[in-house]
This record gives structure tokens, sequence and C-alpha cells, in this order.
């Protein structure tokens, strides 16, 4: 059967699979029910997708092996089971390659097999979402940008190499924009649910466009207060311990923790300093330079393939 037919006539036969993935995005917040296990709150919120073949249903995400912002990470299954109410969800109808592209990606991954995705977690540049993106890039489902040509102000371009953005729910627009394979497929769908009820400050810092209008950095203090590296048996009396100063208080109490090699107080305070103005409007100068040299390499590829196209001869 011709898997290009509307999709009317699409699944007409109900002898034909149907291979669906479904693209998750949890908030910092959402509540995560594992069995054997008390209920939590998920902290800085979670990416991960699932495919079926009409008959089951298989999930992946990646996390940490053992809480924190890195070390070795591992592939976790169906994880749809677990986590309640995300905020966003996209579903899609996908071709037969492409449900077995992501399940050949997801498995190699239990099997602790790197060839396509690097285990070792780390929160800023190999997390949930790079592992997201990576399995959508290989099958084929790219996200895209806007690239306003001289001649066609509204071409939209692939971004075959995206691997996301740090904070979970800022990749919406993103998974929004890949192209559905069937687009008239009744499967299509698309879910948005609210934020999730009573979260902390932590929470909110890392949830889109809500930073707390005040924060207890008590709480962040608190936690570098006792914080010192362990000292071990010494025939002398330890010499008093050097604090680096930079005269920031918030940098201060990044090396601190970064010295006491504590990943609770690293991503505290690295949280507080990502949503500081400064680092903010450092962000937005990052996305616009961004989309600049991404526009400038596209319009020169677009450039080079008309000049490689043969003038139509009259």
């Amino acid at each position: 059967m011709n898997r290009l037919t509307s999709a009317p006539d699409l699944h007409a036969d109900a002898n034909v699979p149907v291979y669906t993935l479904s693209i998750y995005l949890a908030a910092p917040g959402t509540v995560v029910k594992h069995p054997g296990q008390p209920d939590h709150r998920s902290v800085a919120g979670h990416a991960y997708y699932s495919i079926s073949n009409g008959t089951k249903t298989v999930g992946y995400g990646f996390s940490p092996i053992e809480t924190g912002i890195r070390g070795p990470g591992q592939i976790v299954l169906d994880e749809q089971k677990f986590y309640q109410n995300p905020t966003y969800t996209r579903t899609l109808e996908i071709s037969e390659q492409q449900y077995r592209t992501l399940k050949g990606y997801g498995e190699a991954g239990r099997r602790g097999n790197e060839t396509y995705f690097d285990l070792n977690y780390n929160g800023v540049s190999n997390s949930c979402i790079d592992f997201v993106w990576t399995g959508l890039n290989r099958a084929g489902l790219h996200a895209q940008m806007n690239l306003p040509l001289p001649n066609d102000p509204h071409t939209l371009v692939p971004l075959q190499n995206f691997d996301g953005t740090l904070k979970v729910l800022d990749n919406k627009d993103m998974i929004r924009s890949i192209p559905a394979p069937y687009p008239d497929s009744p499967y299509n769908s698309e879910s948005s649910r609210p934020l999730p009820k009573d979260r902390d400050w932590k929470q909110k810092l890392l949830t889109d466009n809500e930073v707390p209008t005040t924060i207890p950095r008590a709480d962040a203090d608190q936690t570098l207060a006792d914080t010192s590296l362990p000292s071990s048996p010494q025939r002398h009396a330890p010499e008093p311990r050097q604090h680096f100063r930079t005269g920031d208080p918030d940098l201060d109490r990044l090396a601190a923790a970064l010295l006491a090699d504590n990943d609770r107080a690293i991503s505290q305070t690295a949280a507080l300093i990502a949503n500081s103005p400064q680092m903010q409007a450092v962000e937005q100068w990052g996305r616009e330079q961004f989309t600049s040299q991404q526009q400038q390499e596209l319009q020169q590829q677009e450039l080079s393939r008309q000049r490689q196209t043969p003038a139509m001869r009259i």
C-alpha cells in the first residue's frame, strides 16, 4: 500500500500497522510516580518520547543514574507511564522506517551502545533534551527555521543537527515546527496542559518565561553554609580553608559549590545566575547571533545552488 496516499485511504485496510511517535515535555515540578517508590517532583523537567506500532507502545528517556547534573547516564523505558500530565505532547504518524530507527536508537542506548548517543549525562550539554533531538534527527524529523530569501520571505529550512535548548519547555516551538510525515493523518495531535501547581522556587526558575519575583537566597546559602571538603586524619592541624572571592555574591556561591563538588548547590546557584537579567540579555544576544549565522549560511547555500542550476533556455 502506498503510504503517501490521503488519510482516509491510508487506513482503509485494518491489517496495515499504523506507526506513531509521541514527544513529551514535562515541566519542572511535574509529579513522577514510579512503582515501588515514593512520588516525587521533577526538579528540572524532562523530555522523552514513545513509539507505537499500533499494538505495543514503548518509551525511551535519558537520565543520570545518580541524581545530579552530571555523571553516568542511562536509558529509561516507558517514562510516559510515570510522568503525570506532561505540559506538552505532540503525536505524529510516522513511517515504518522511522519507527524502526527510533526503536533501534533507544534500544542501542539501553544496551550501553554509544554509537548514536553519548551516555555520559551532562545537564547543560548532553541531557534528556539532547537525547530526544538526536533520535528525531536520526529519523529525519527535523526542526525548521524560517529563512527569508529575497524571492521567498517564508522559506522554511530543516535544522538537521539541532540539539535543543537548555530549558525543557523552550523546545516546544521547535517541536511544533517539525513537518508531519503524513500531514492529513487522523493520528496527528497536540495537547497542552497547565503548569504543575505548588512548584517551589527552583522549579519556577527552570520553567519557561517564569522567574519568581523573590528568590529565597537563604536556601542556596544554607546549602553551602556547612559545605566543606571532607577532612581526613592528619598528624598536624589542617590549615584554614581559603575561600575564593570574586566580589560577586552569586559567583562566590558558585565557586564554593564547585570547590566542594556539591551538585545540589551547583544546580541551585547556576539556576540563580542563569535567570539573572544579565544572563538573560546574553542568552538573547546569543540566540540572535545564532539565527543570523544560520540565515547567512543558508542564503549562501541557496545562492550556490542557484549558480549551479543551468539557466532554462526559452
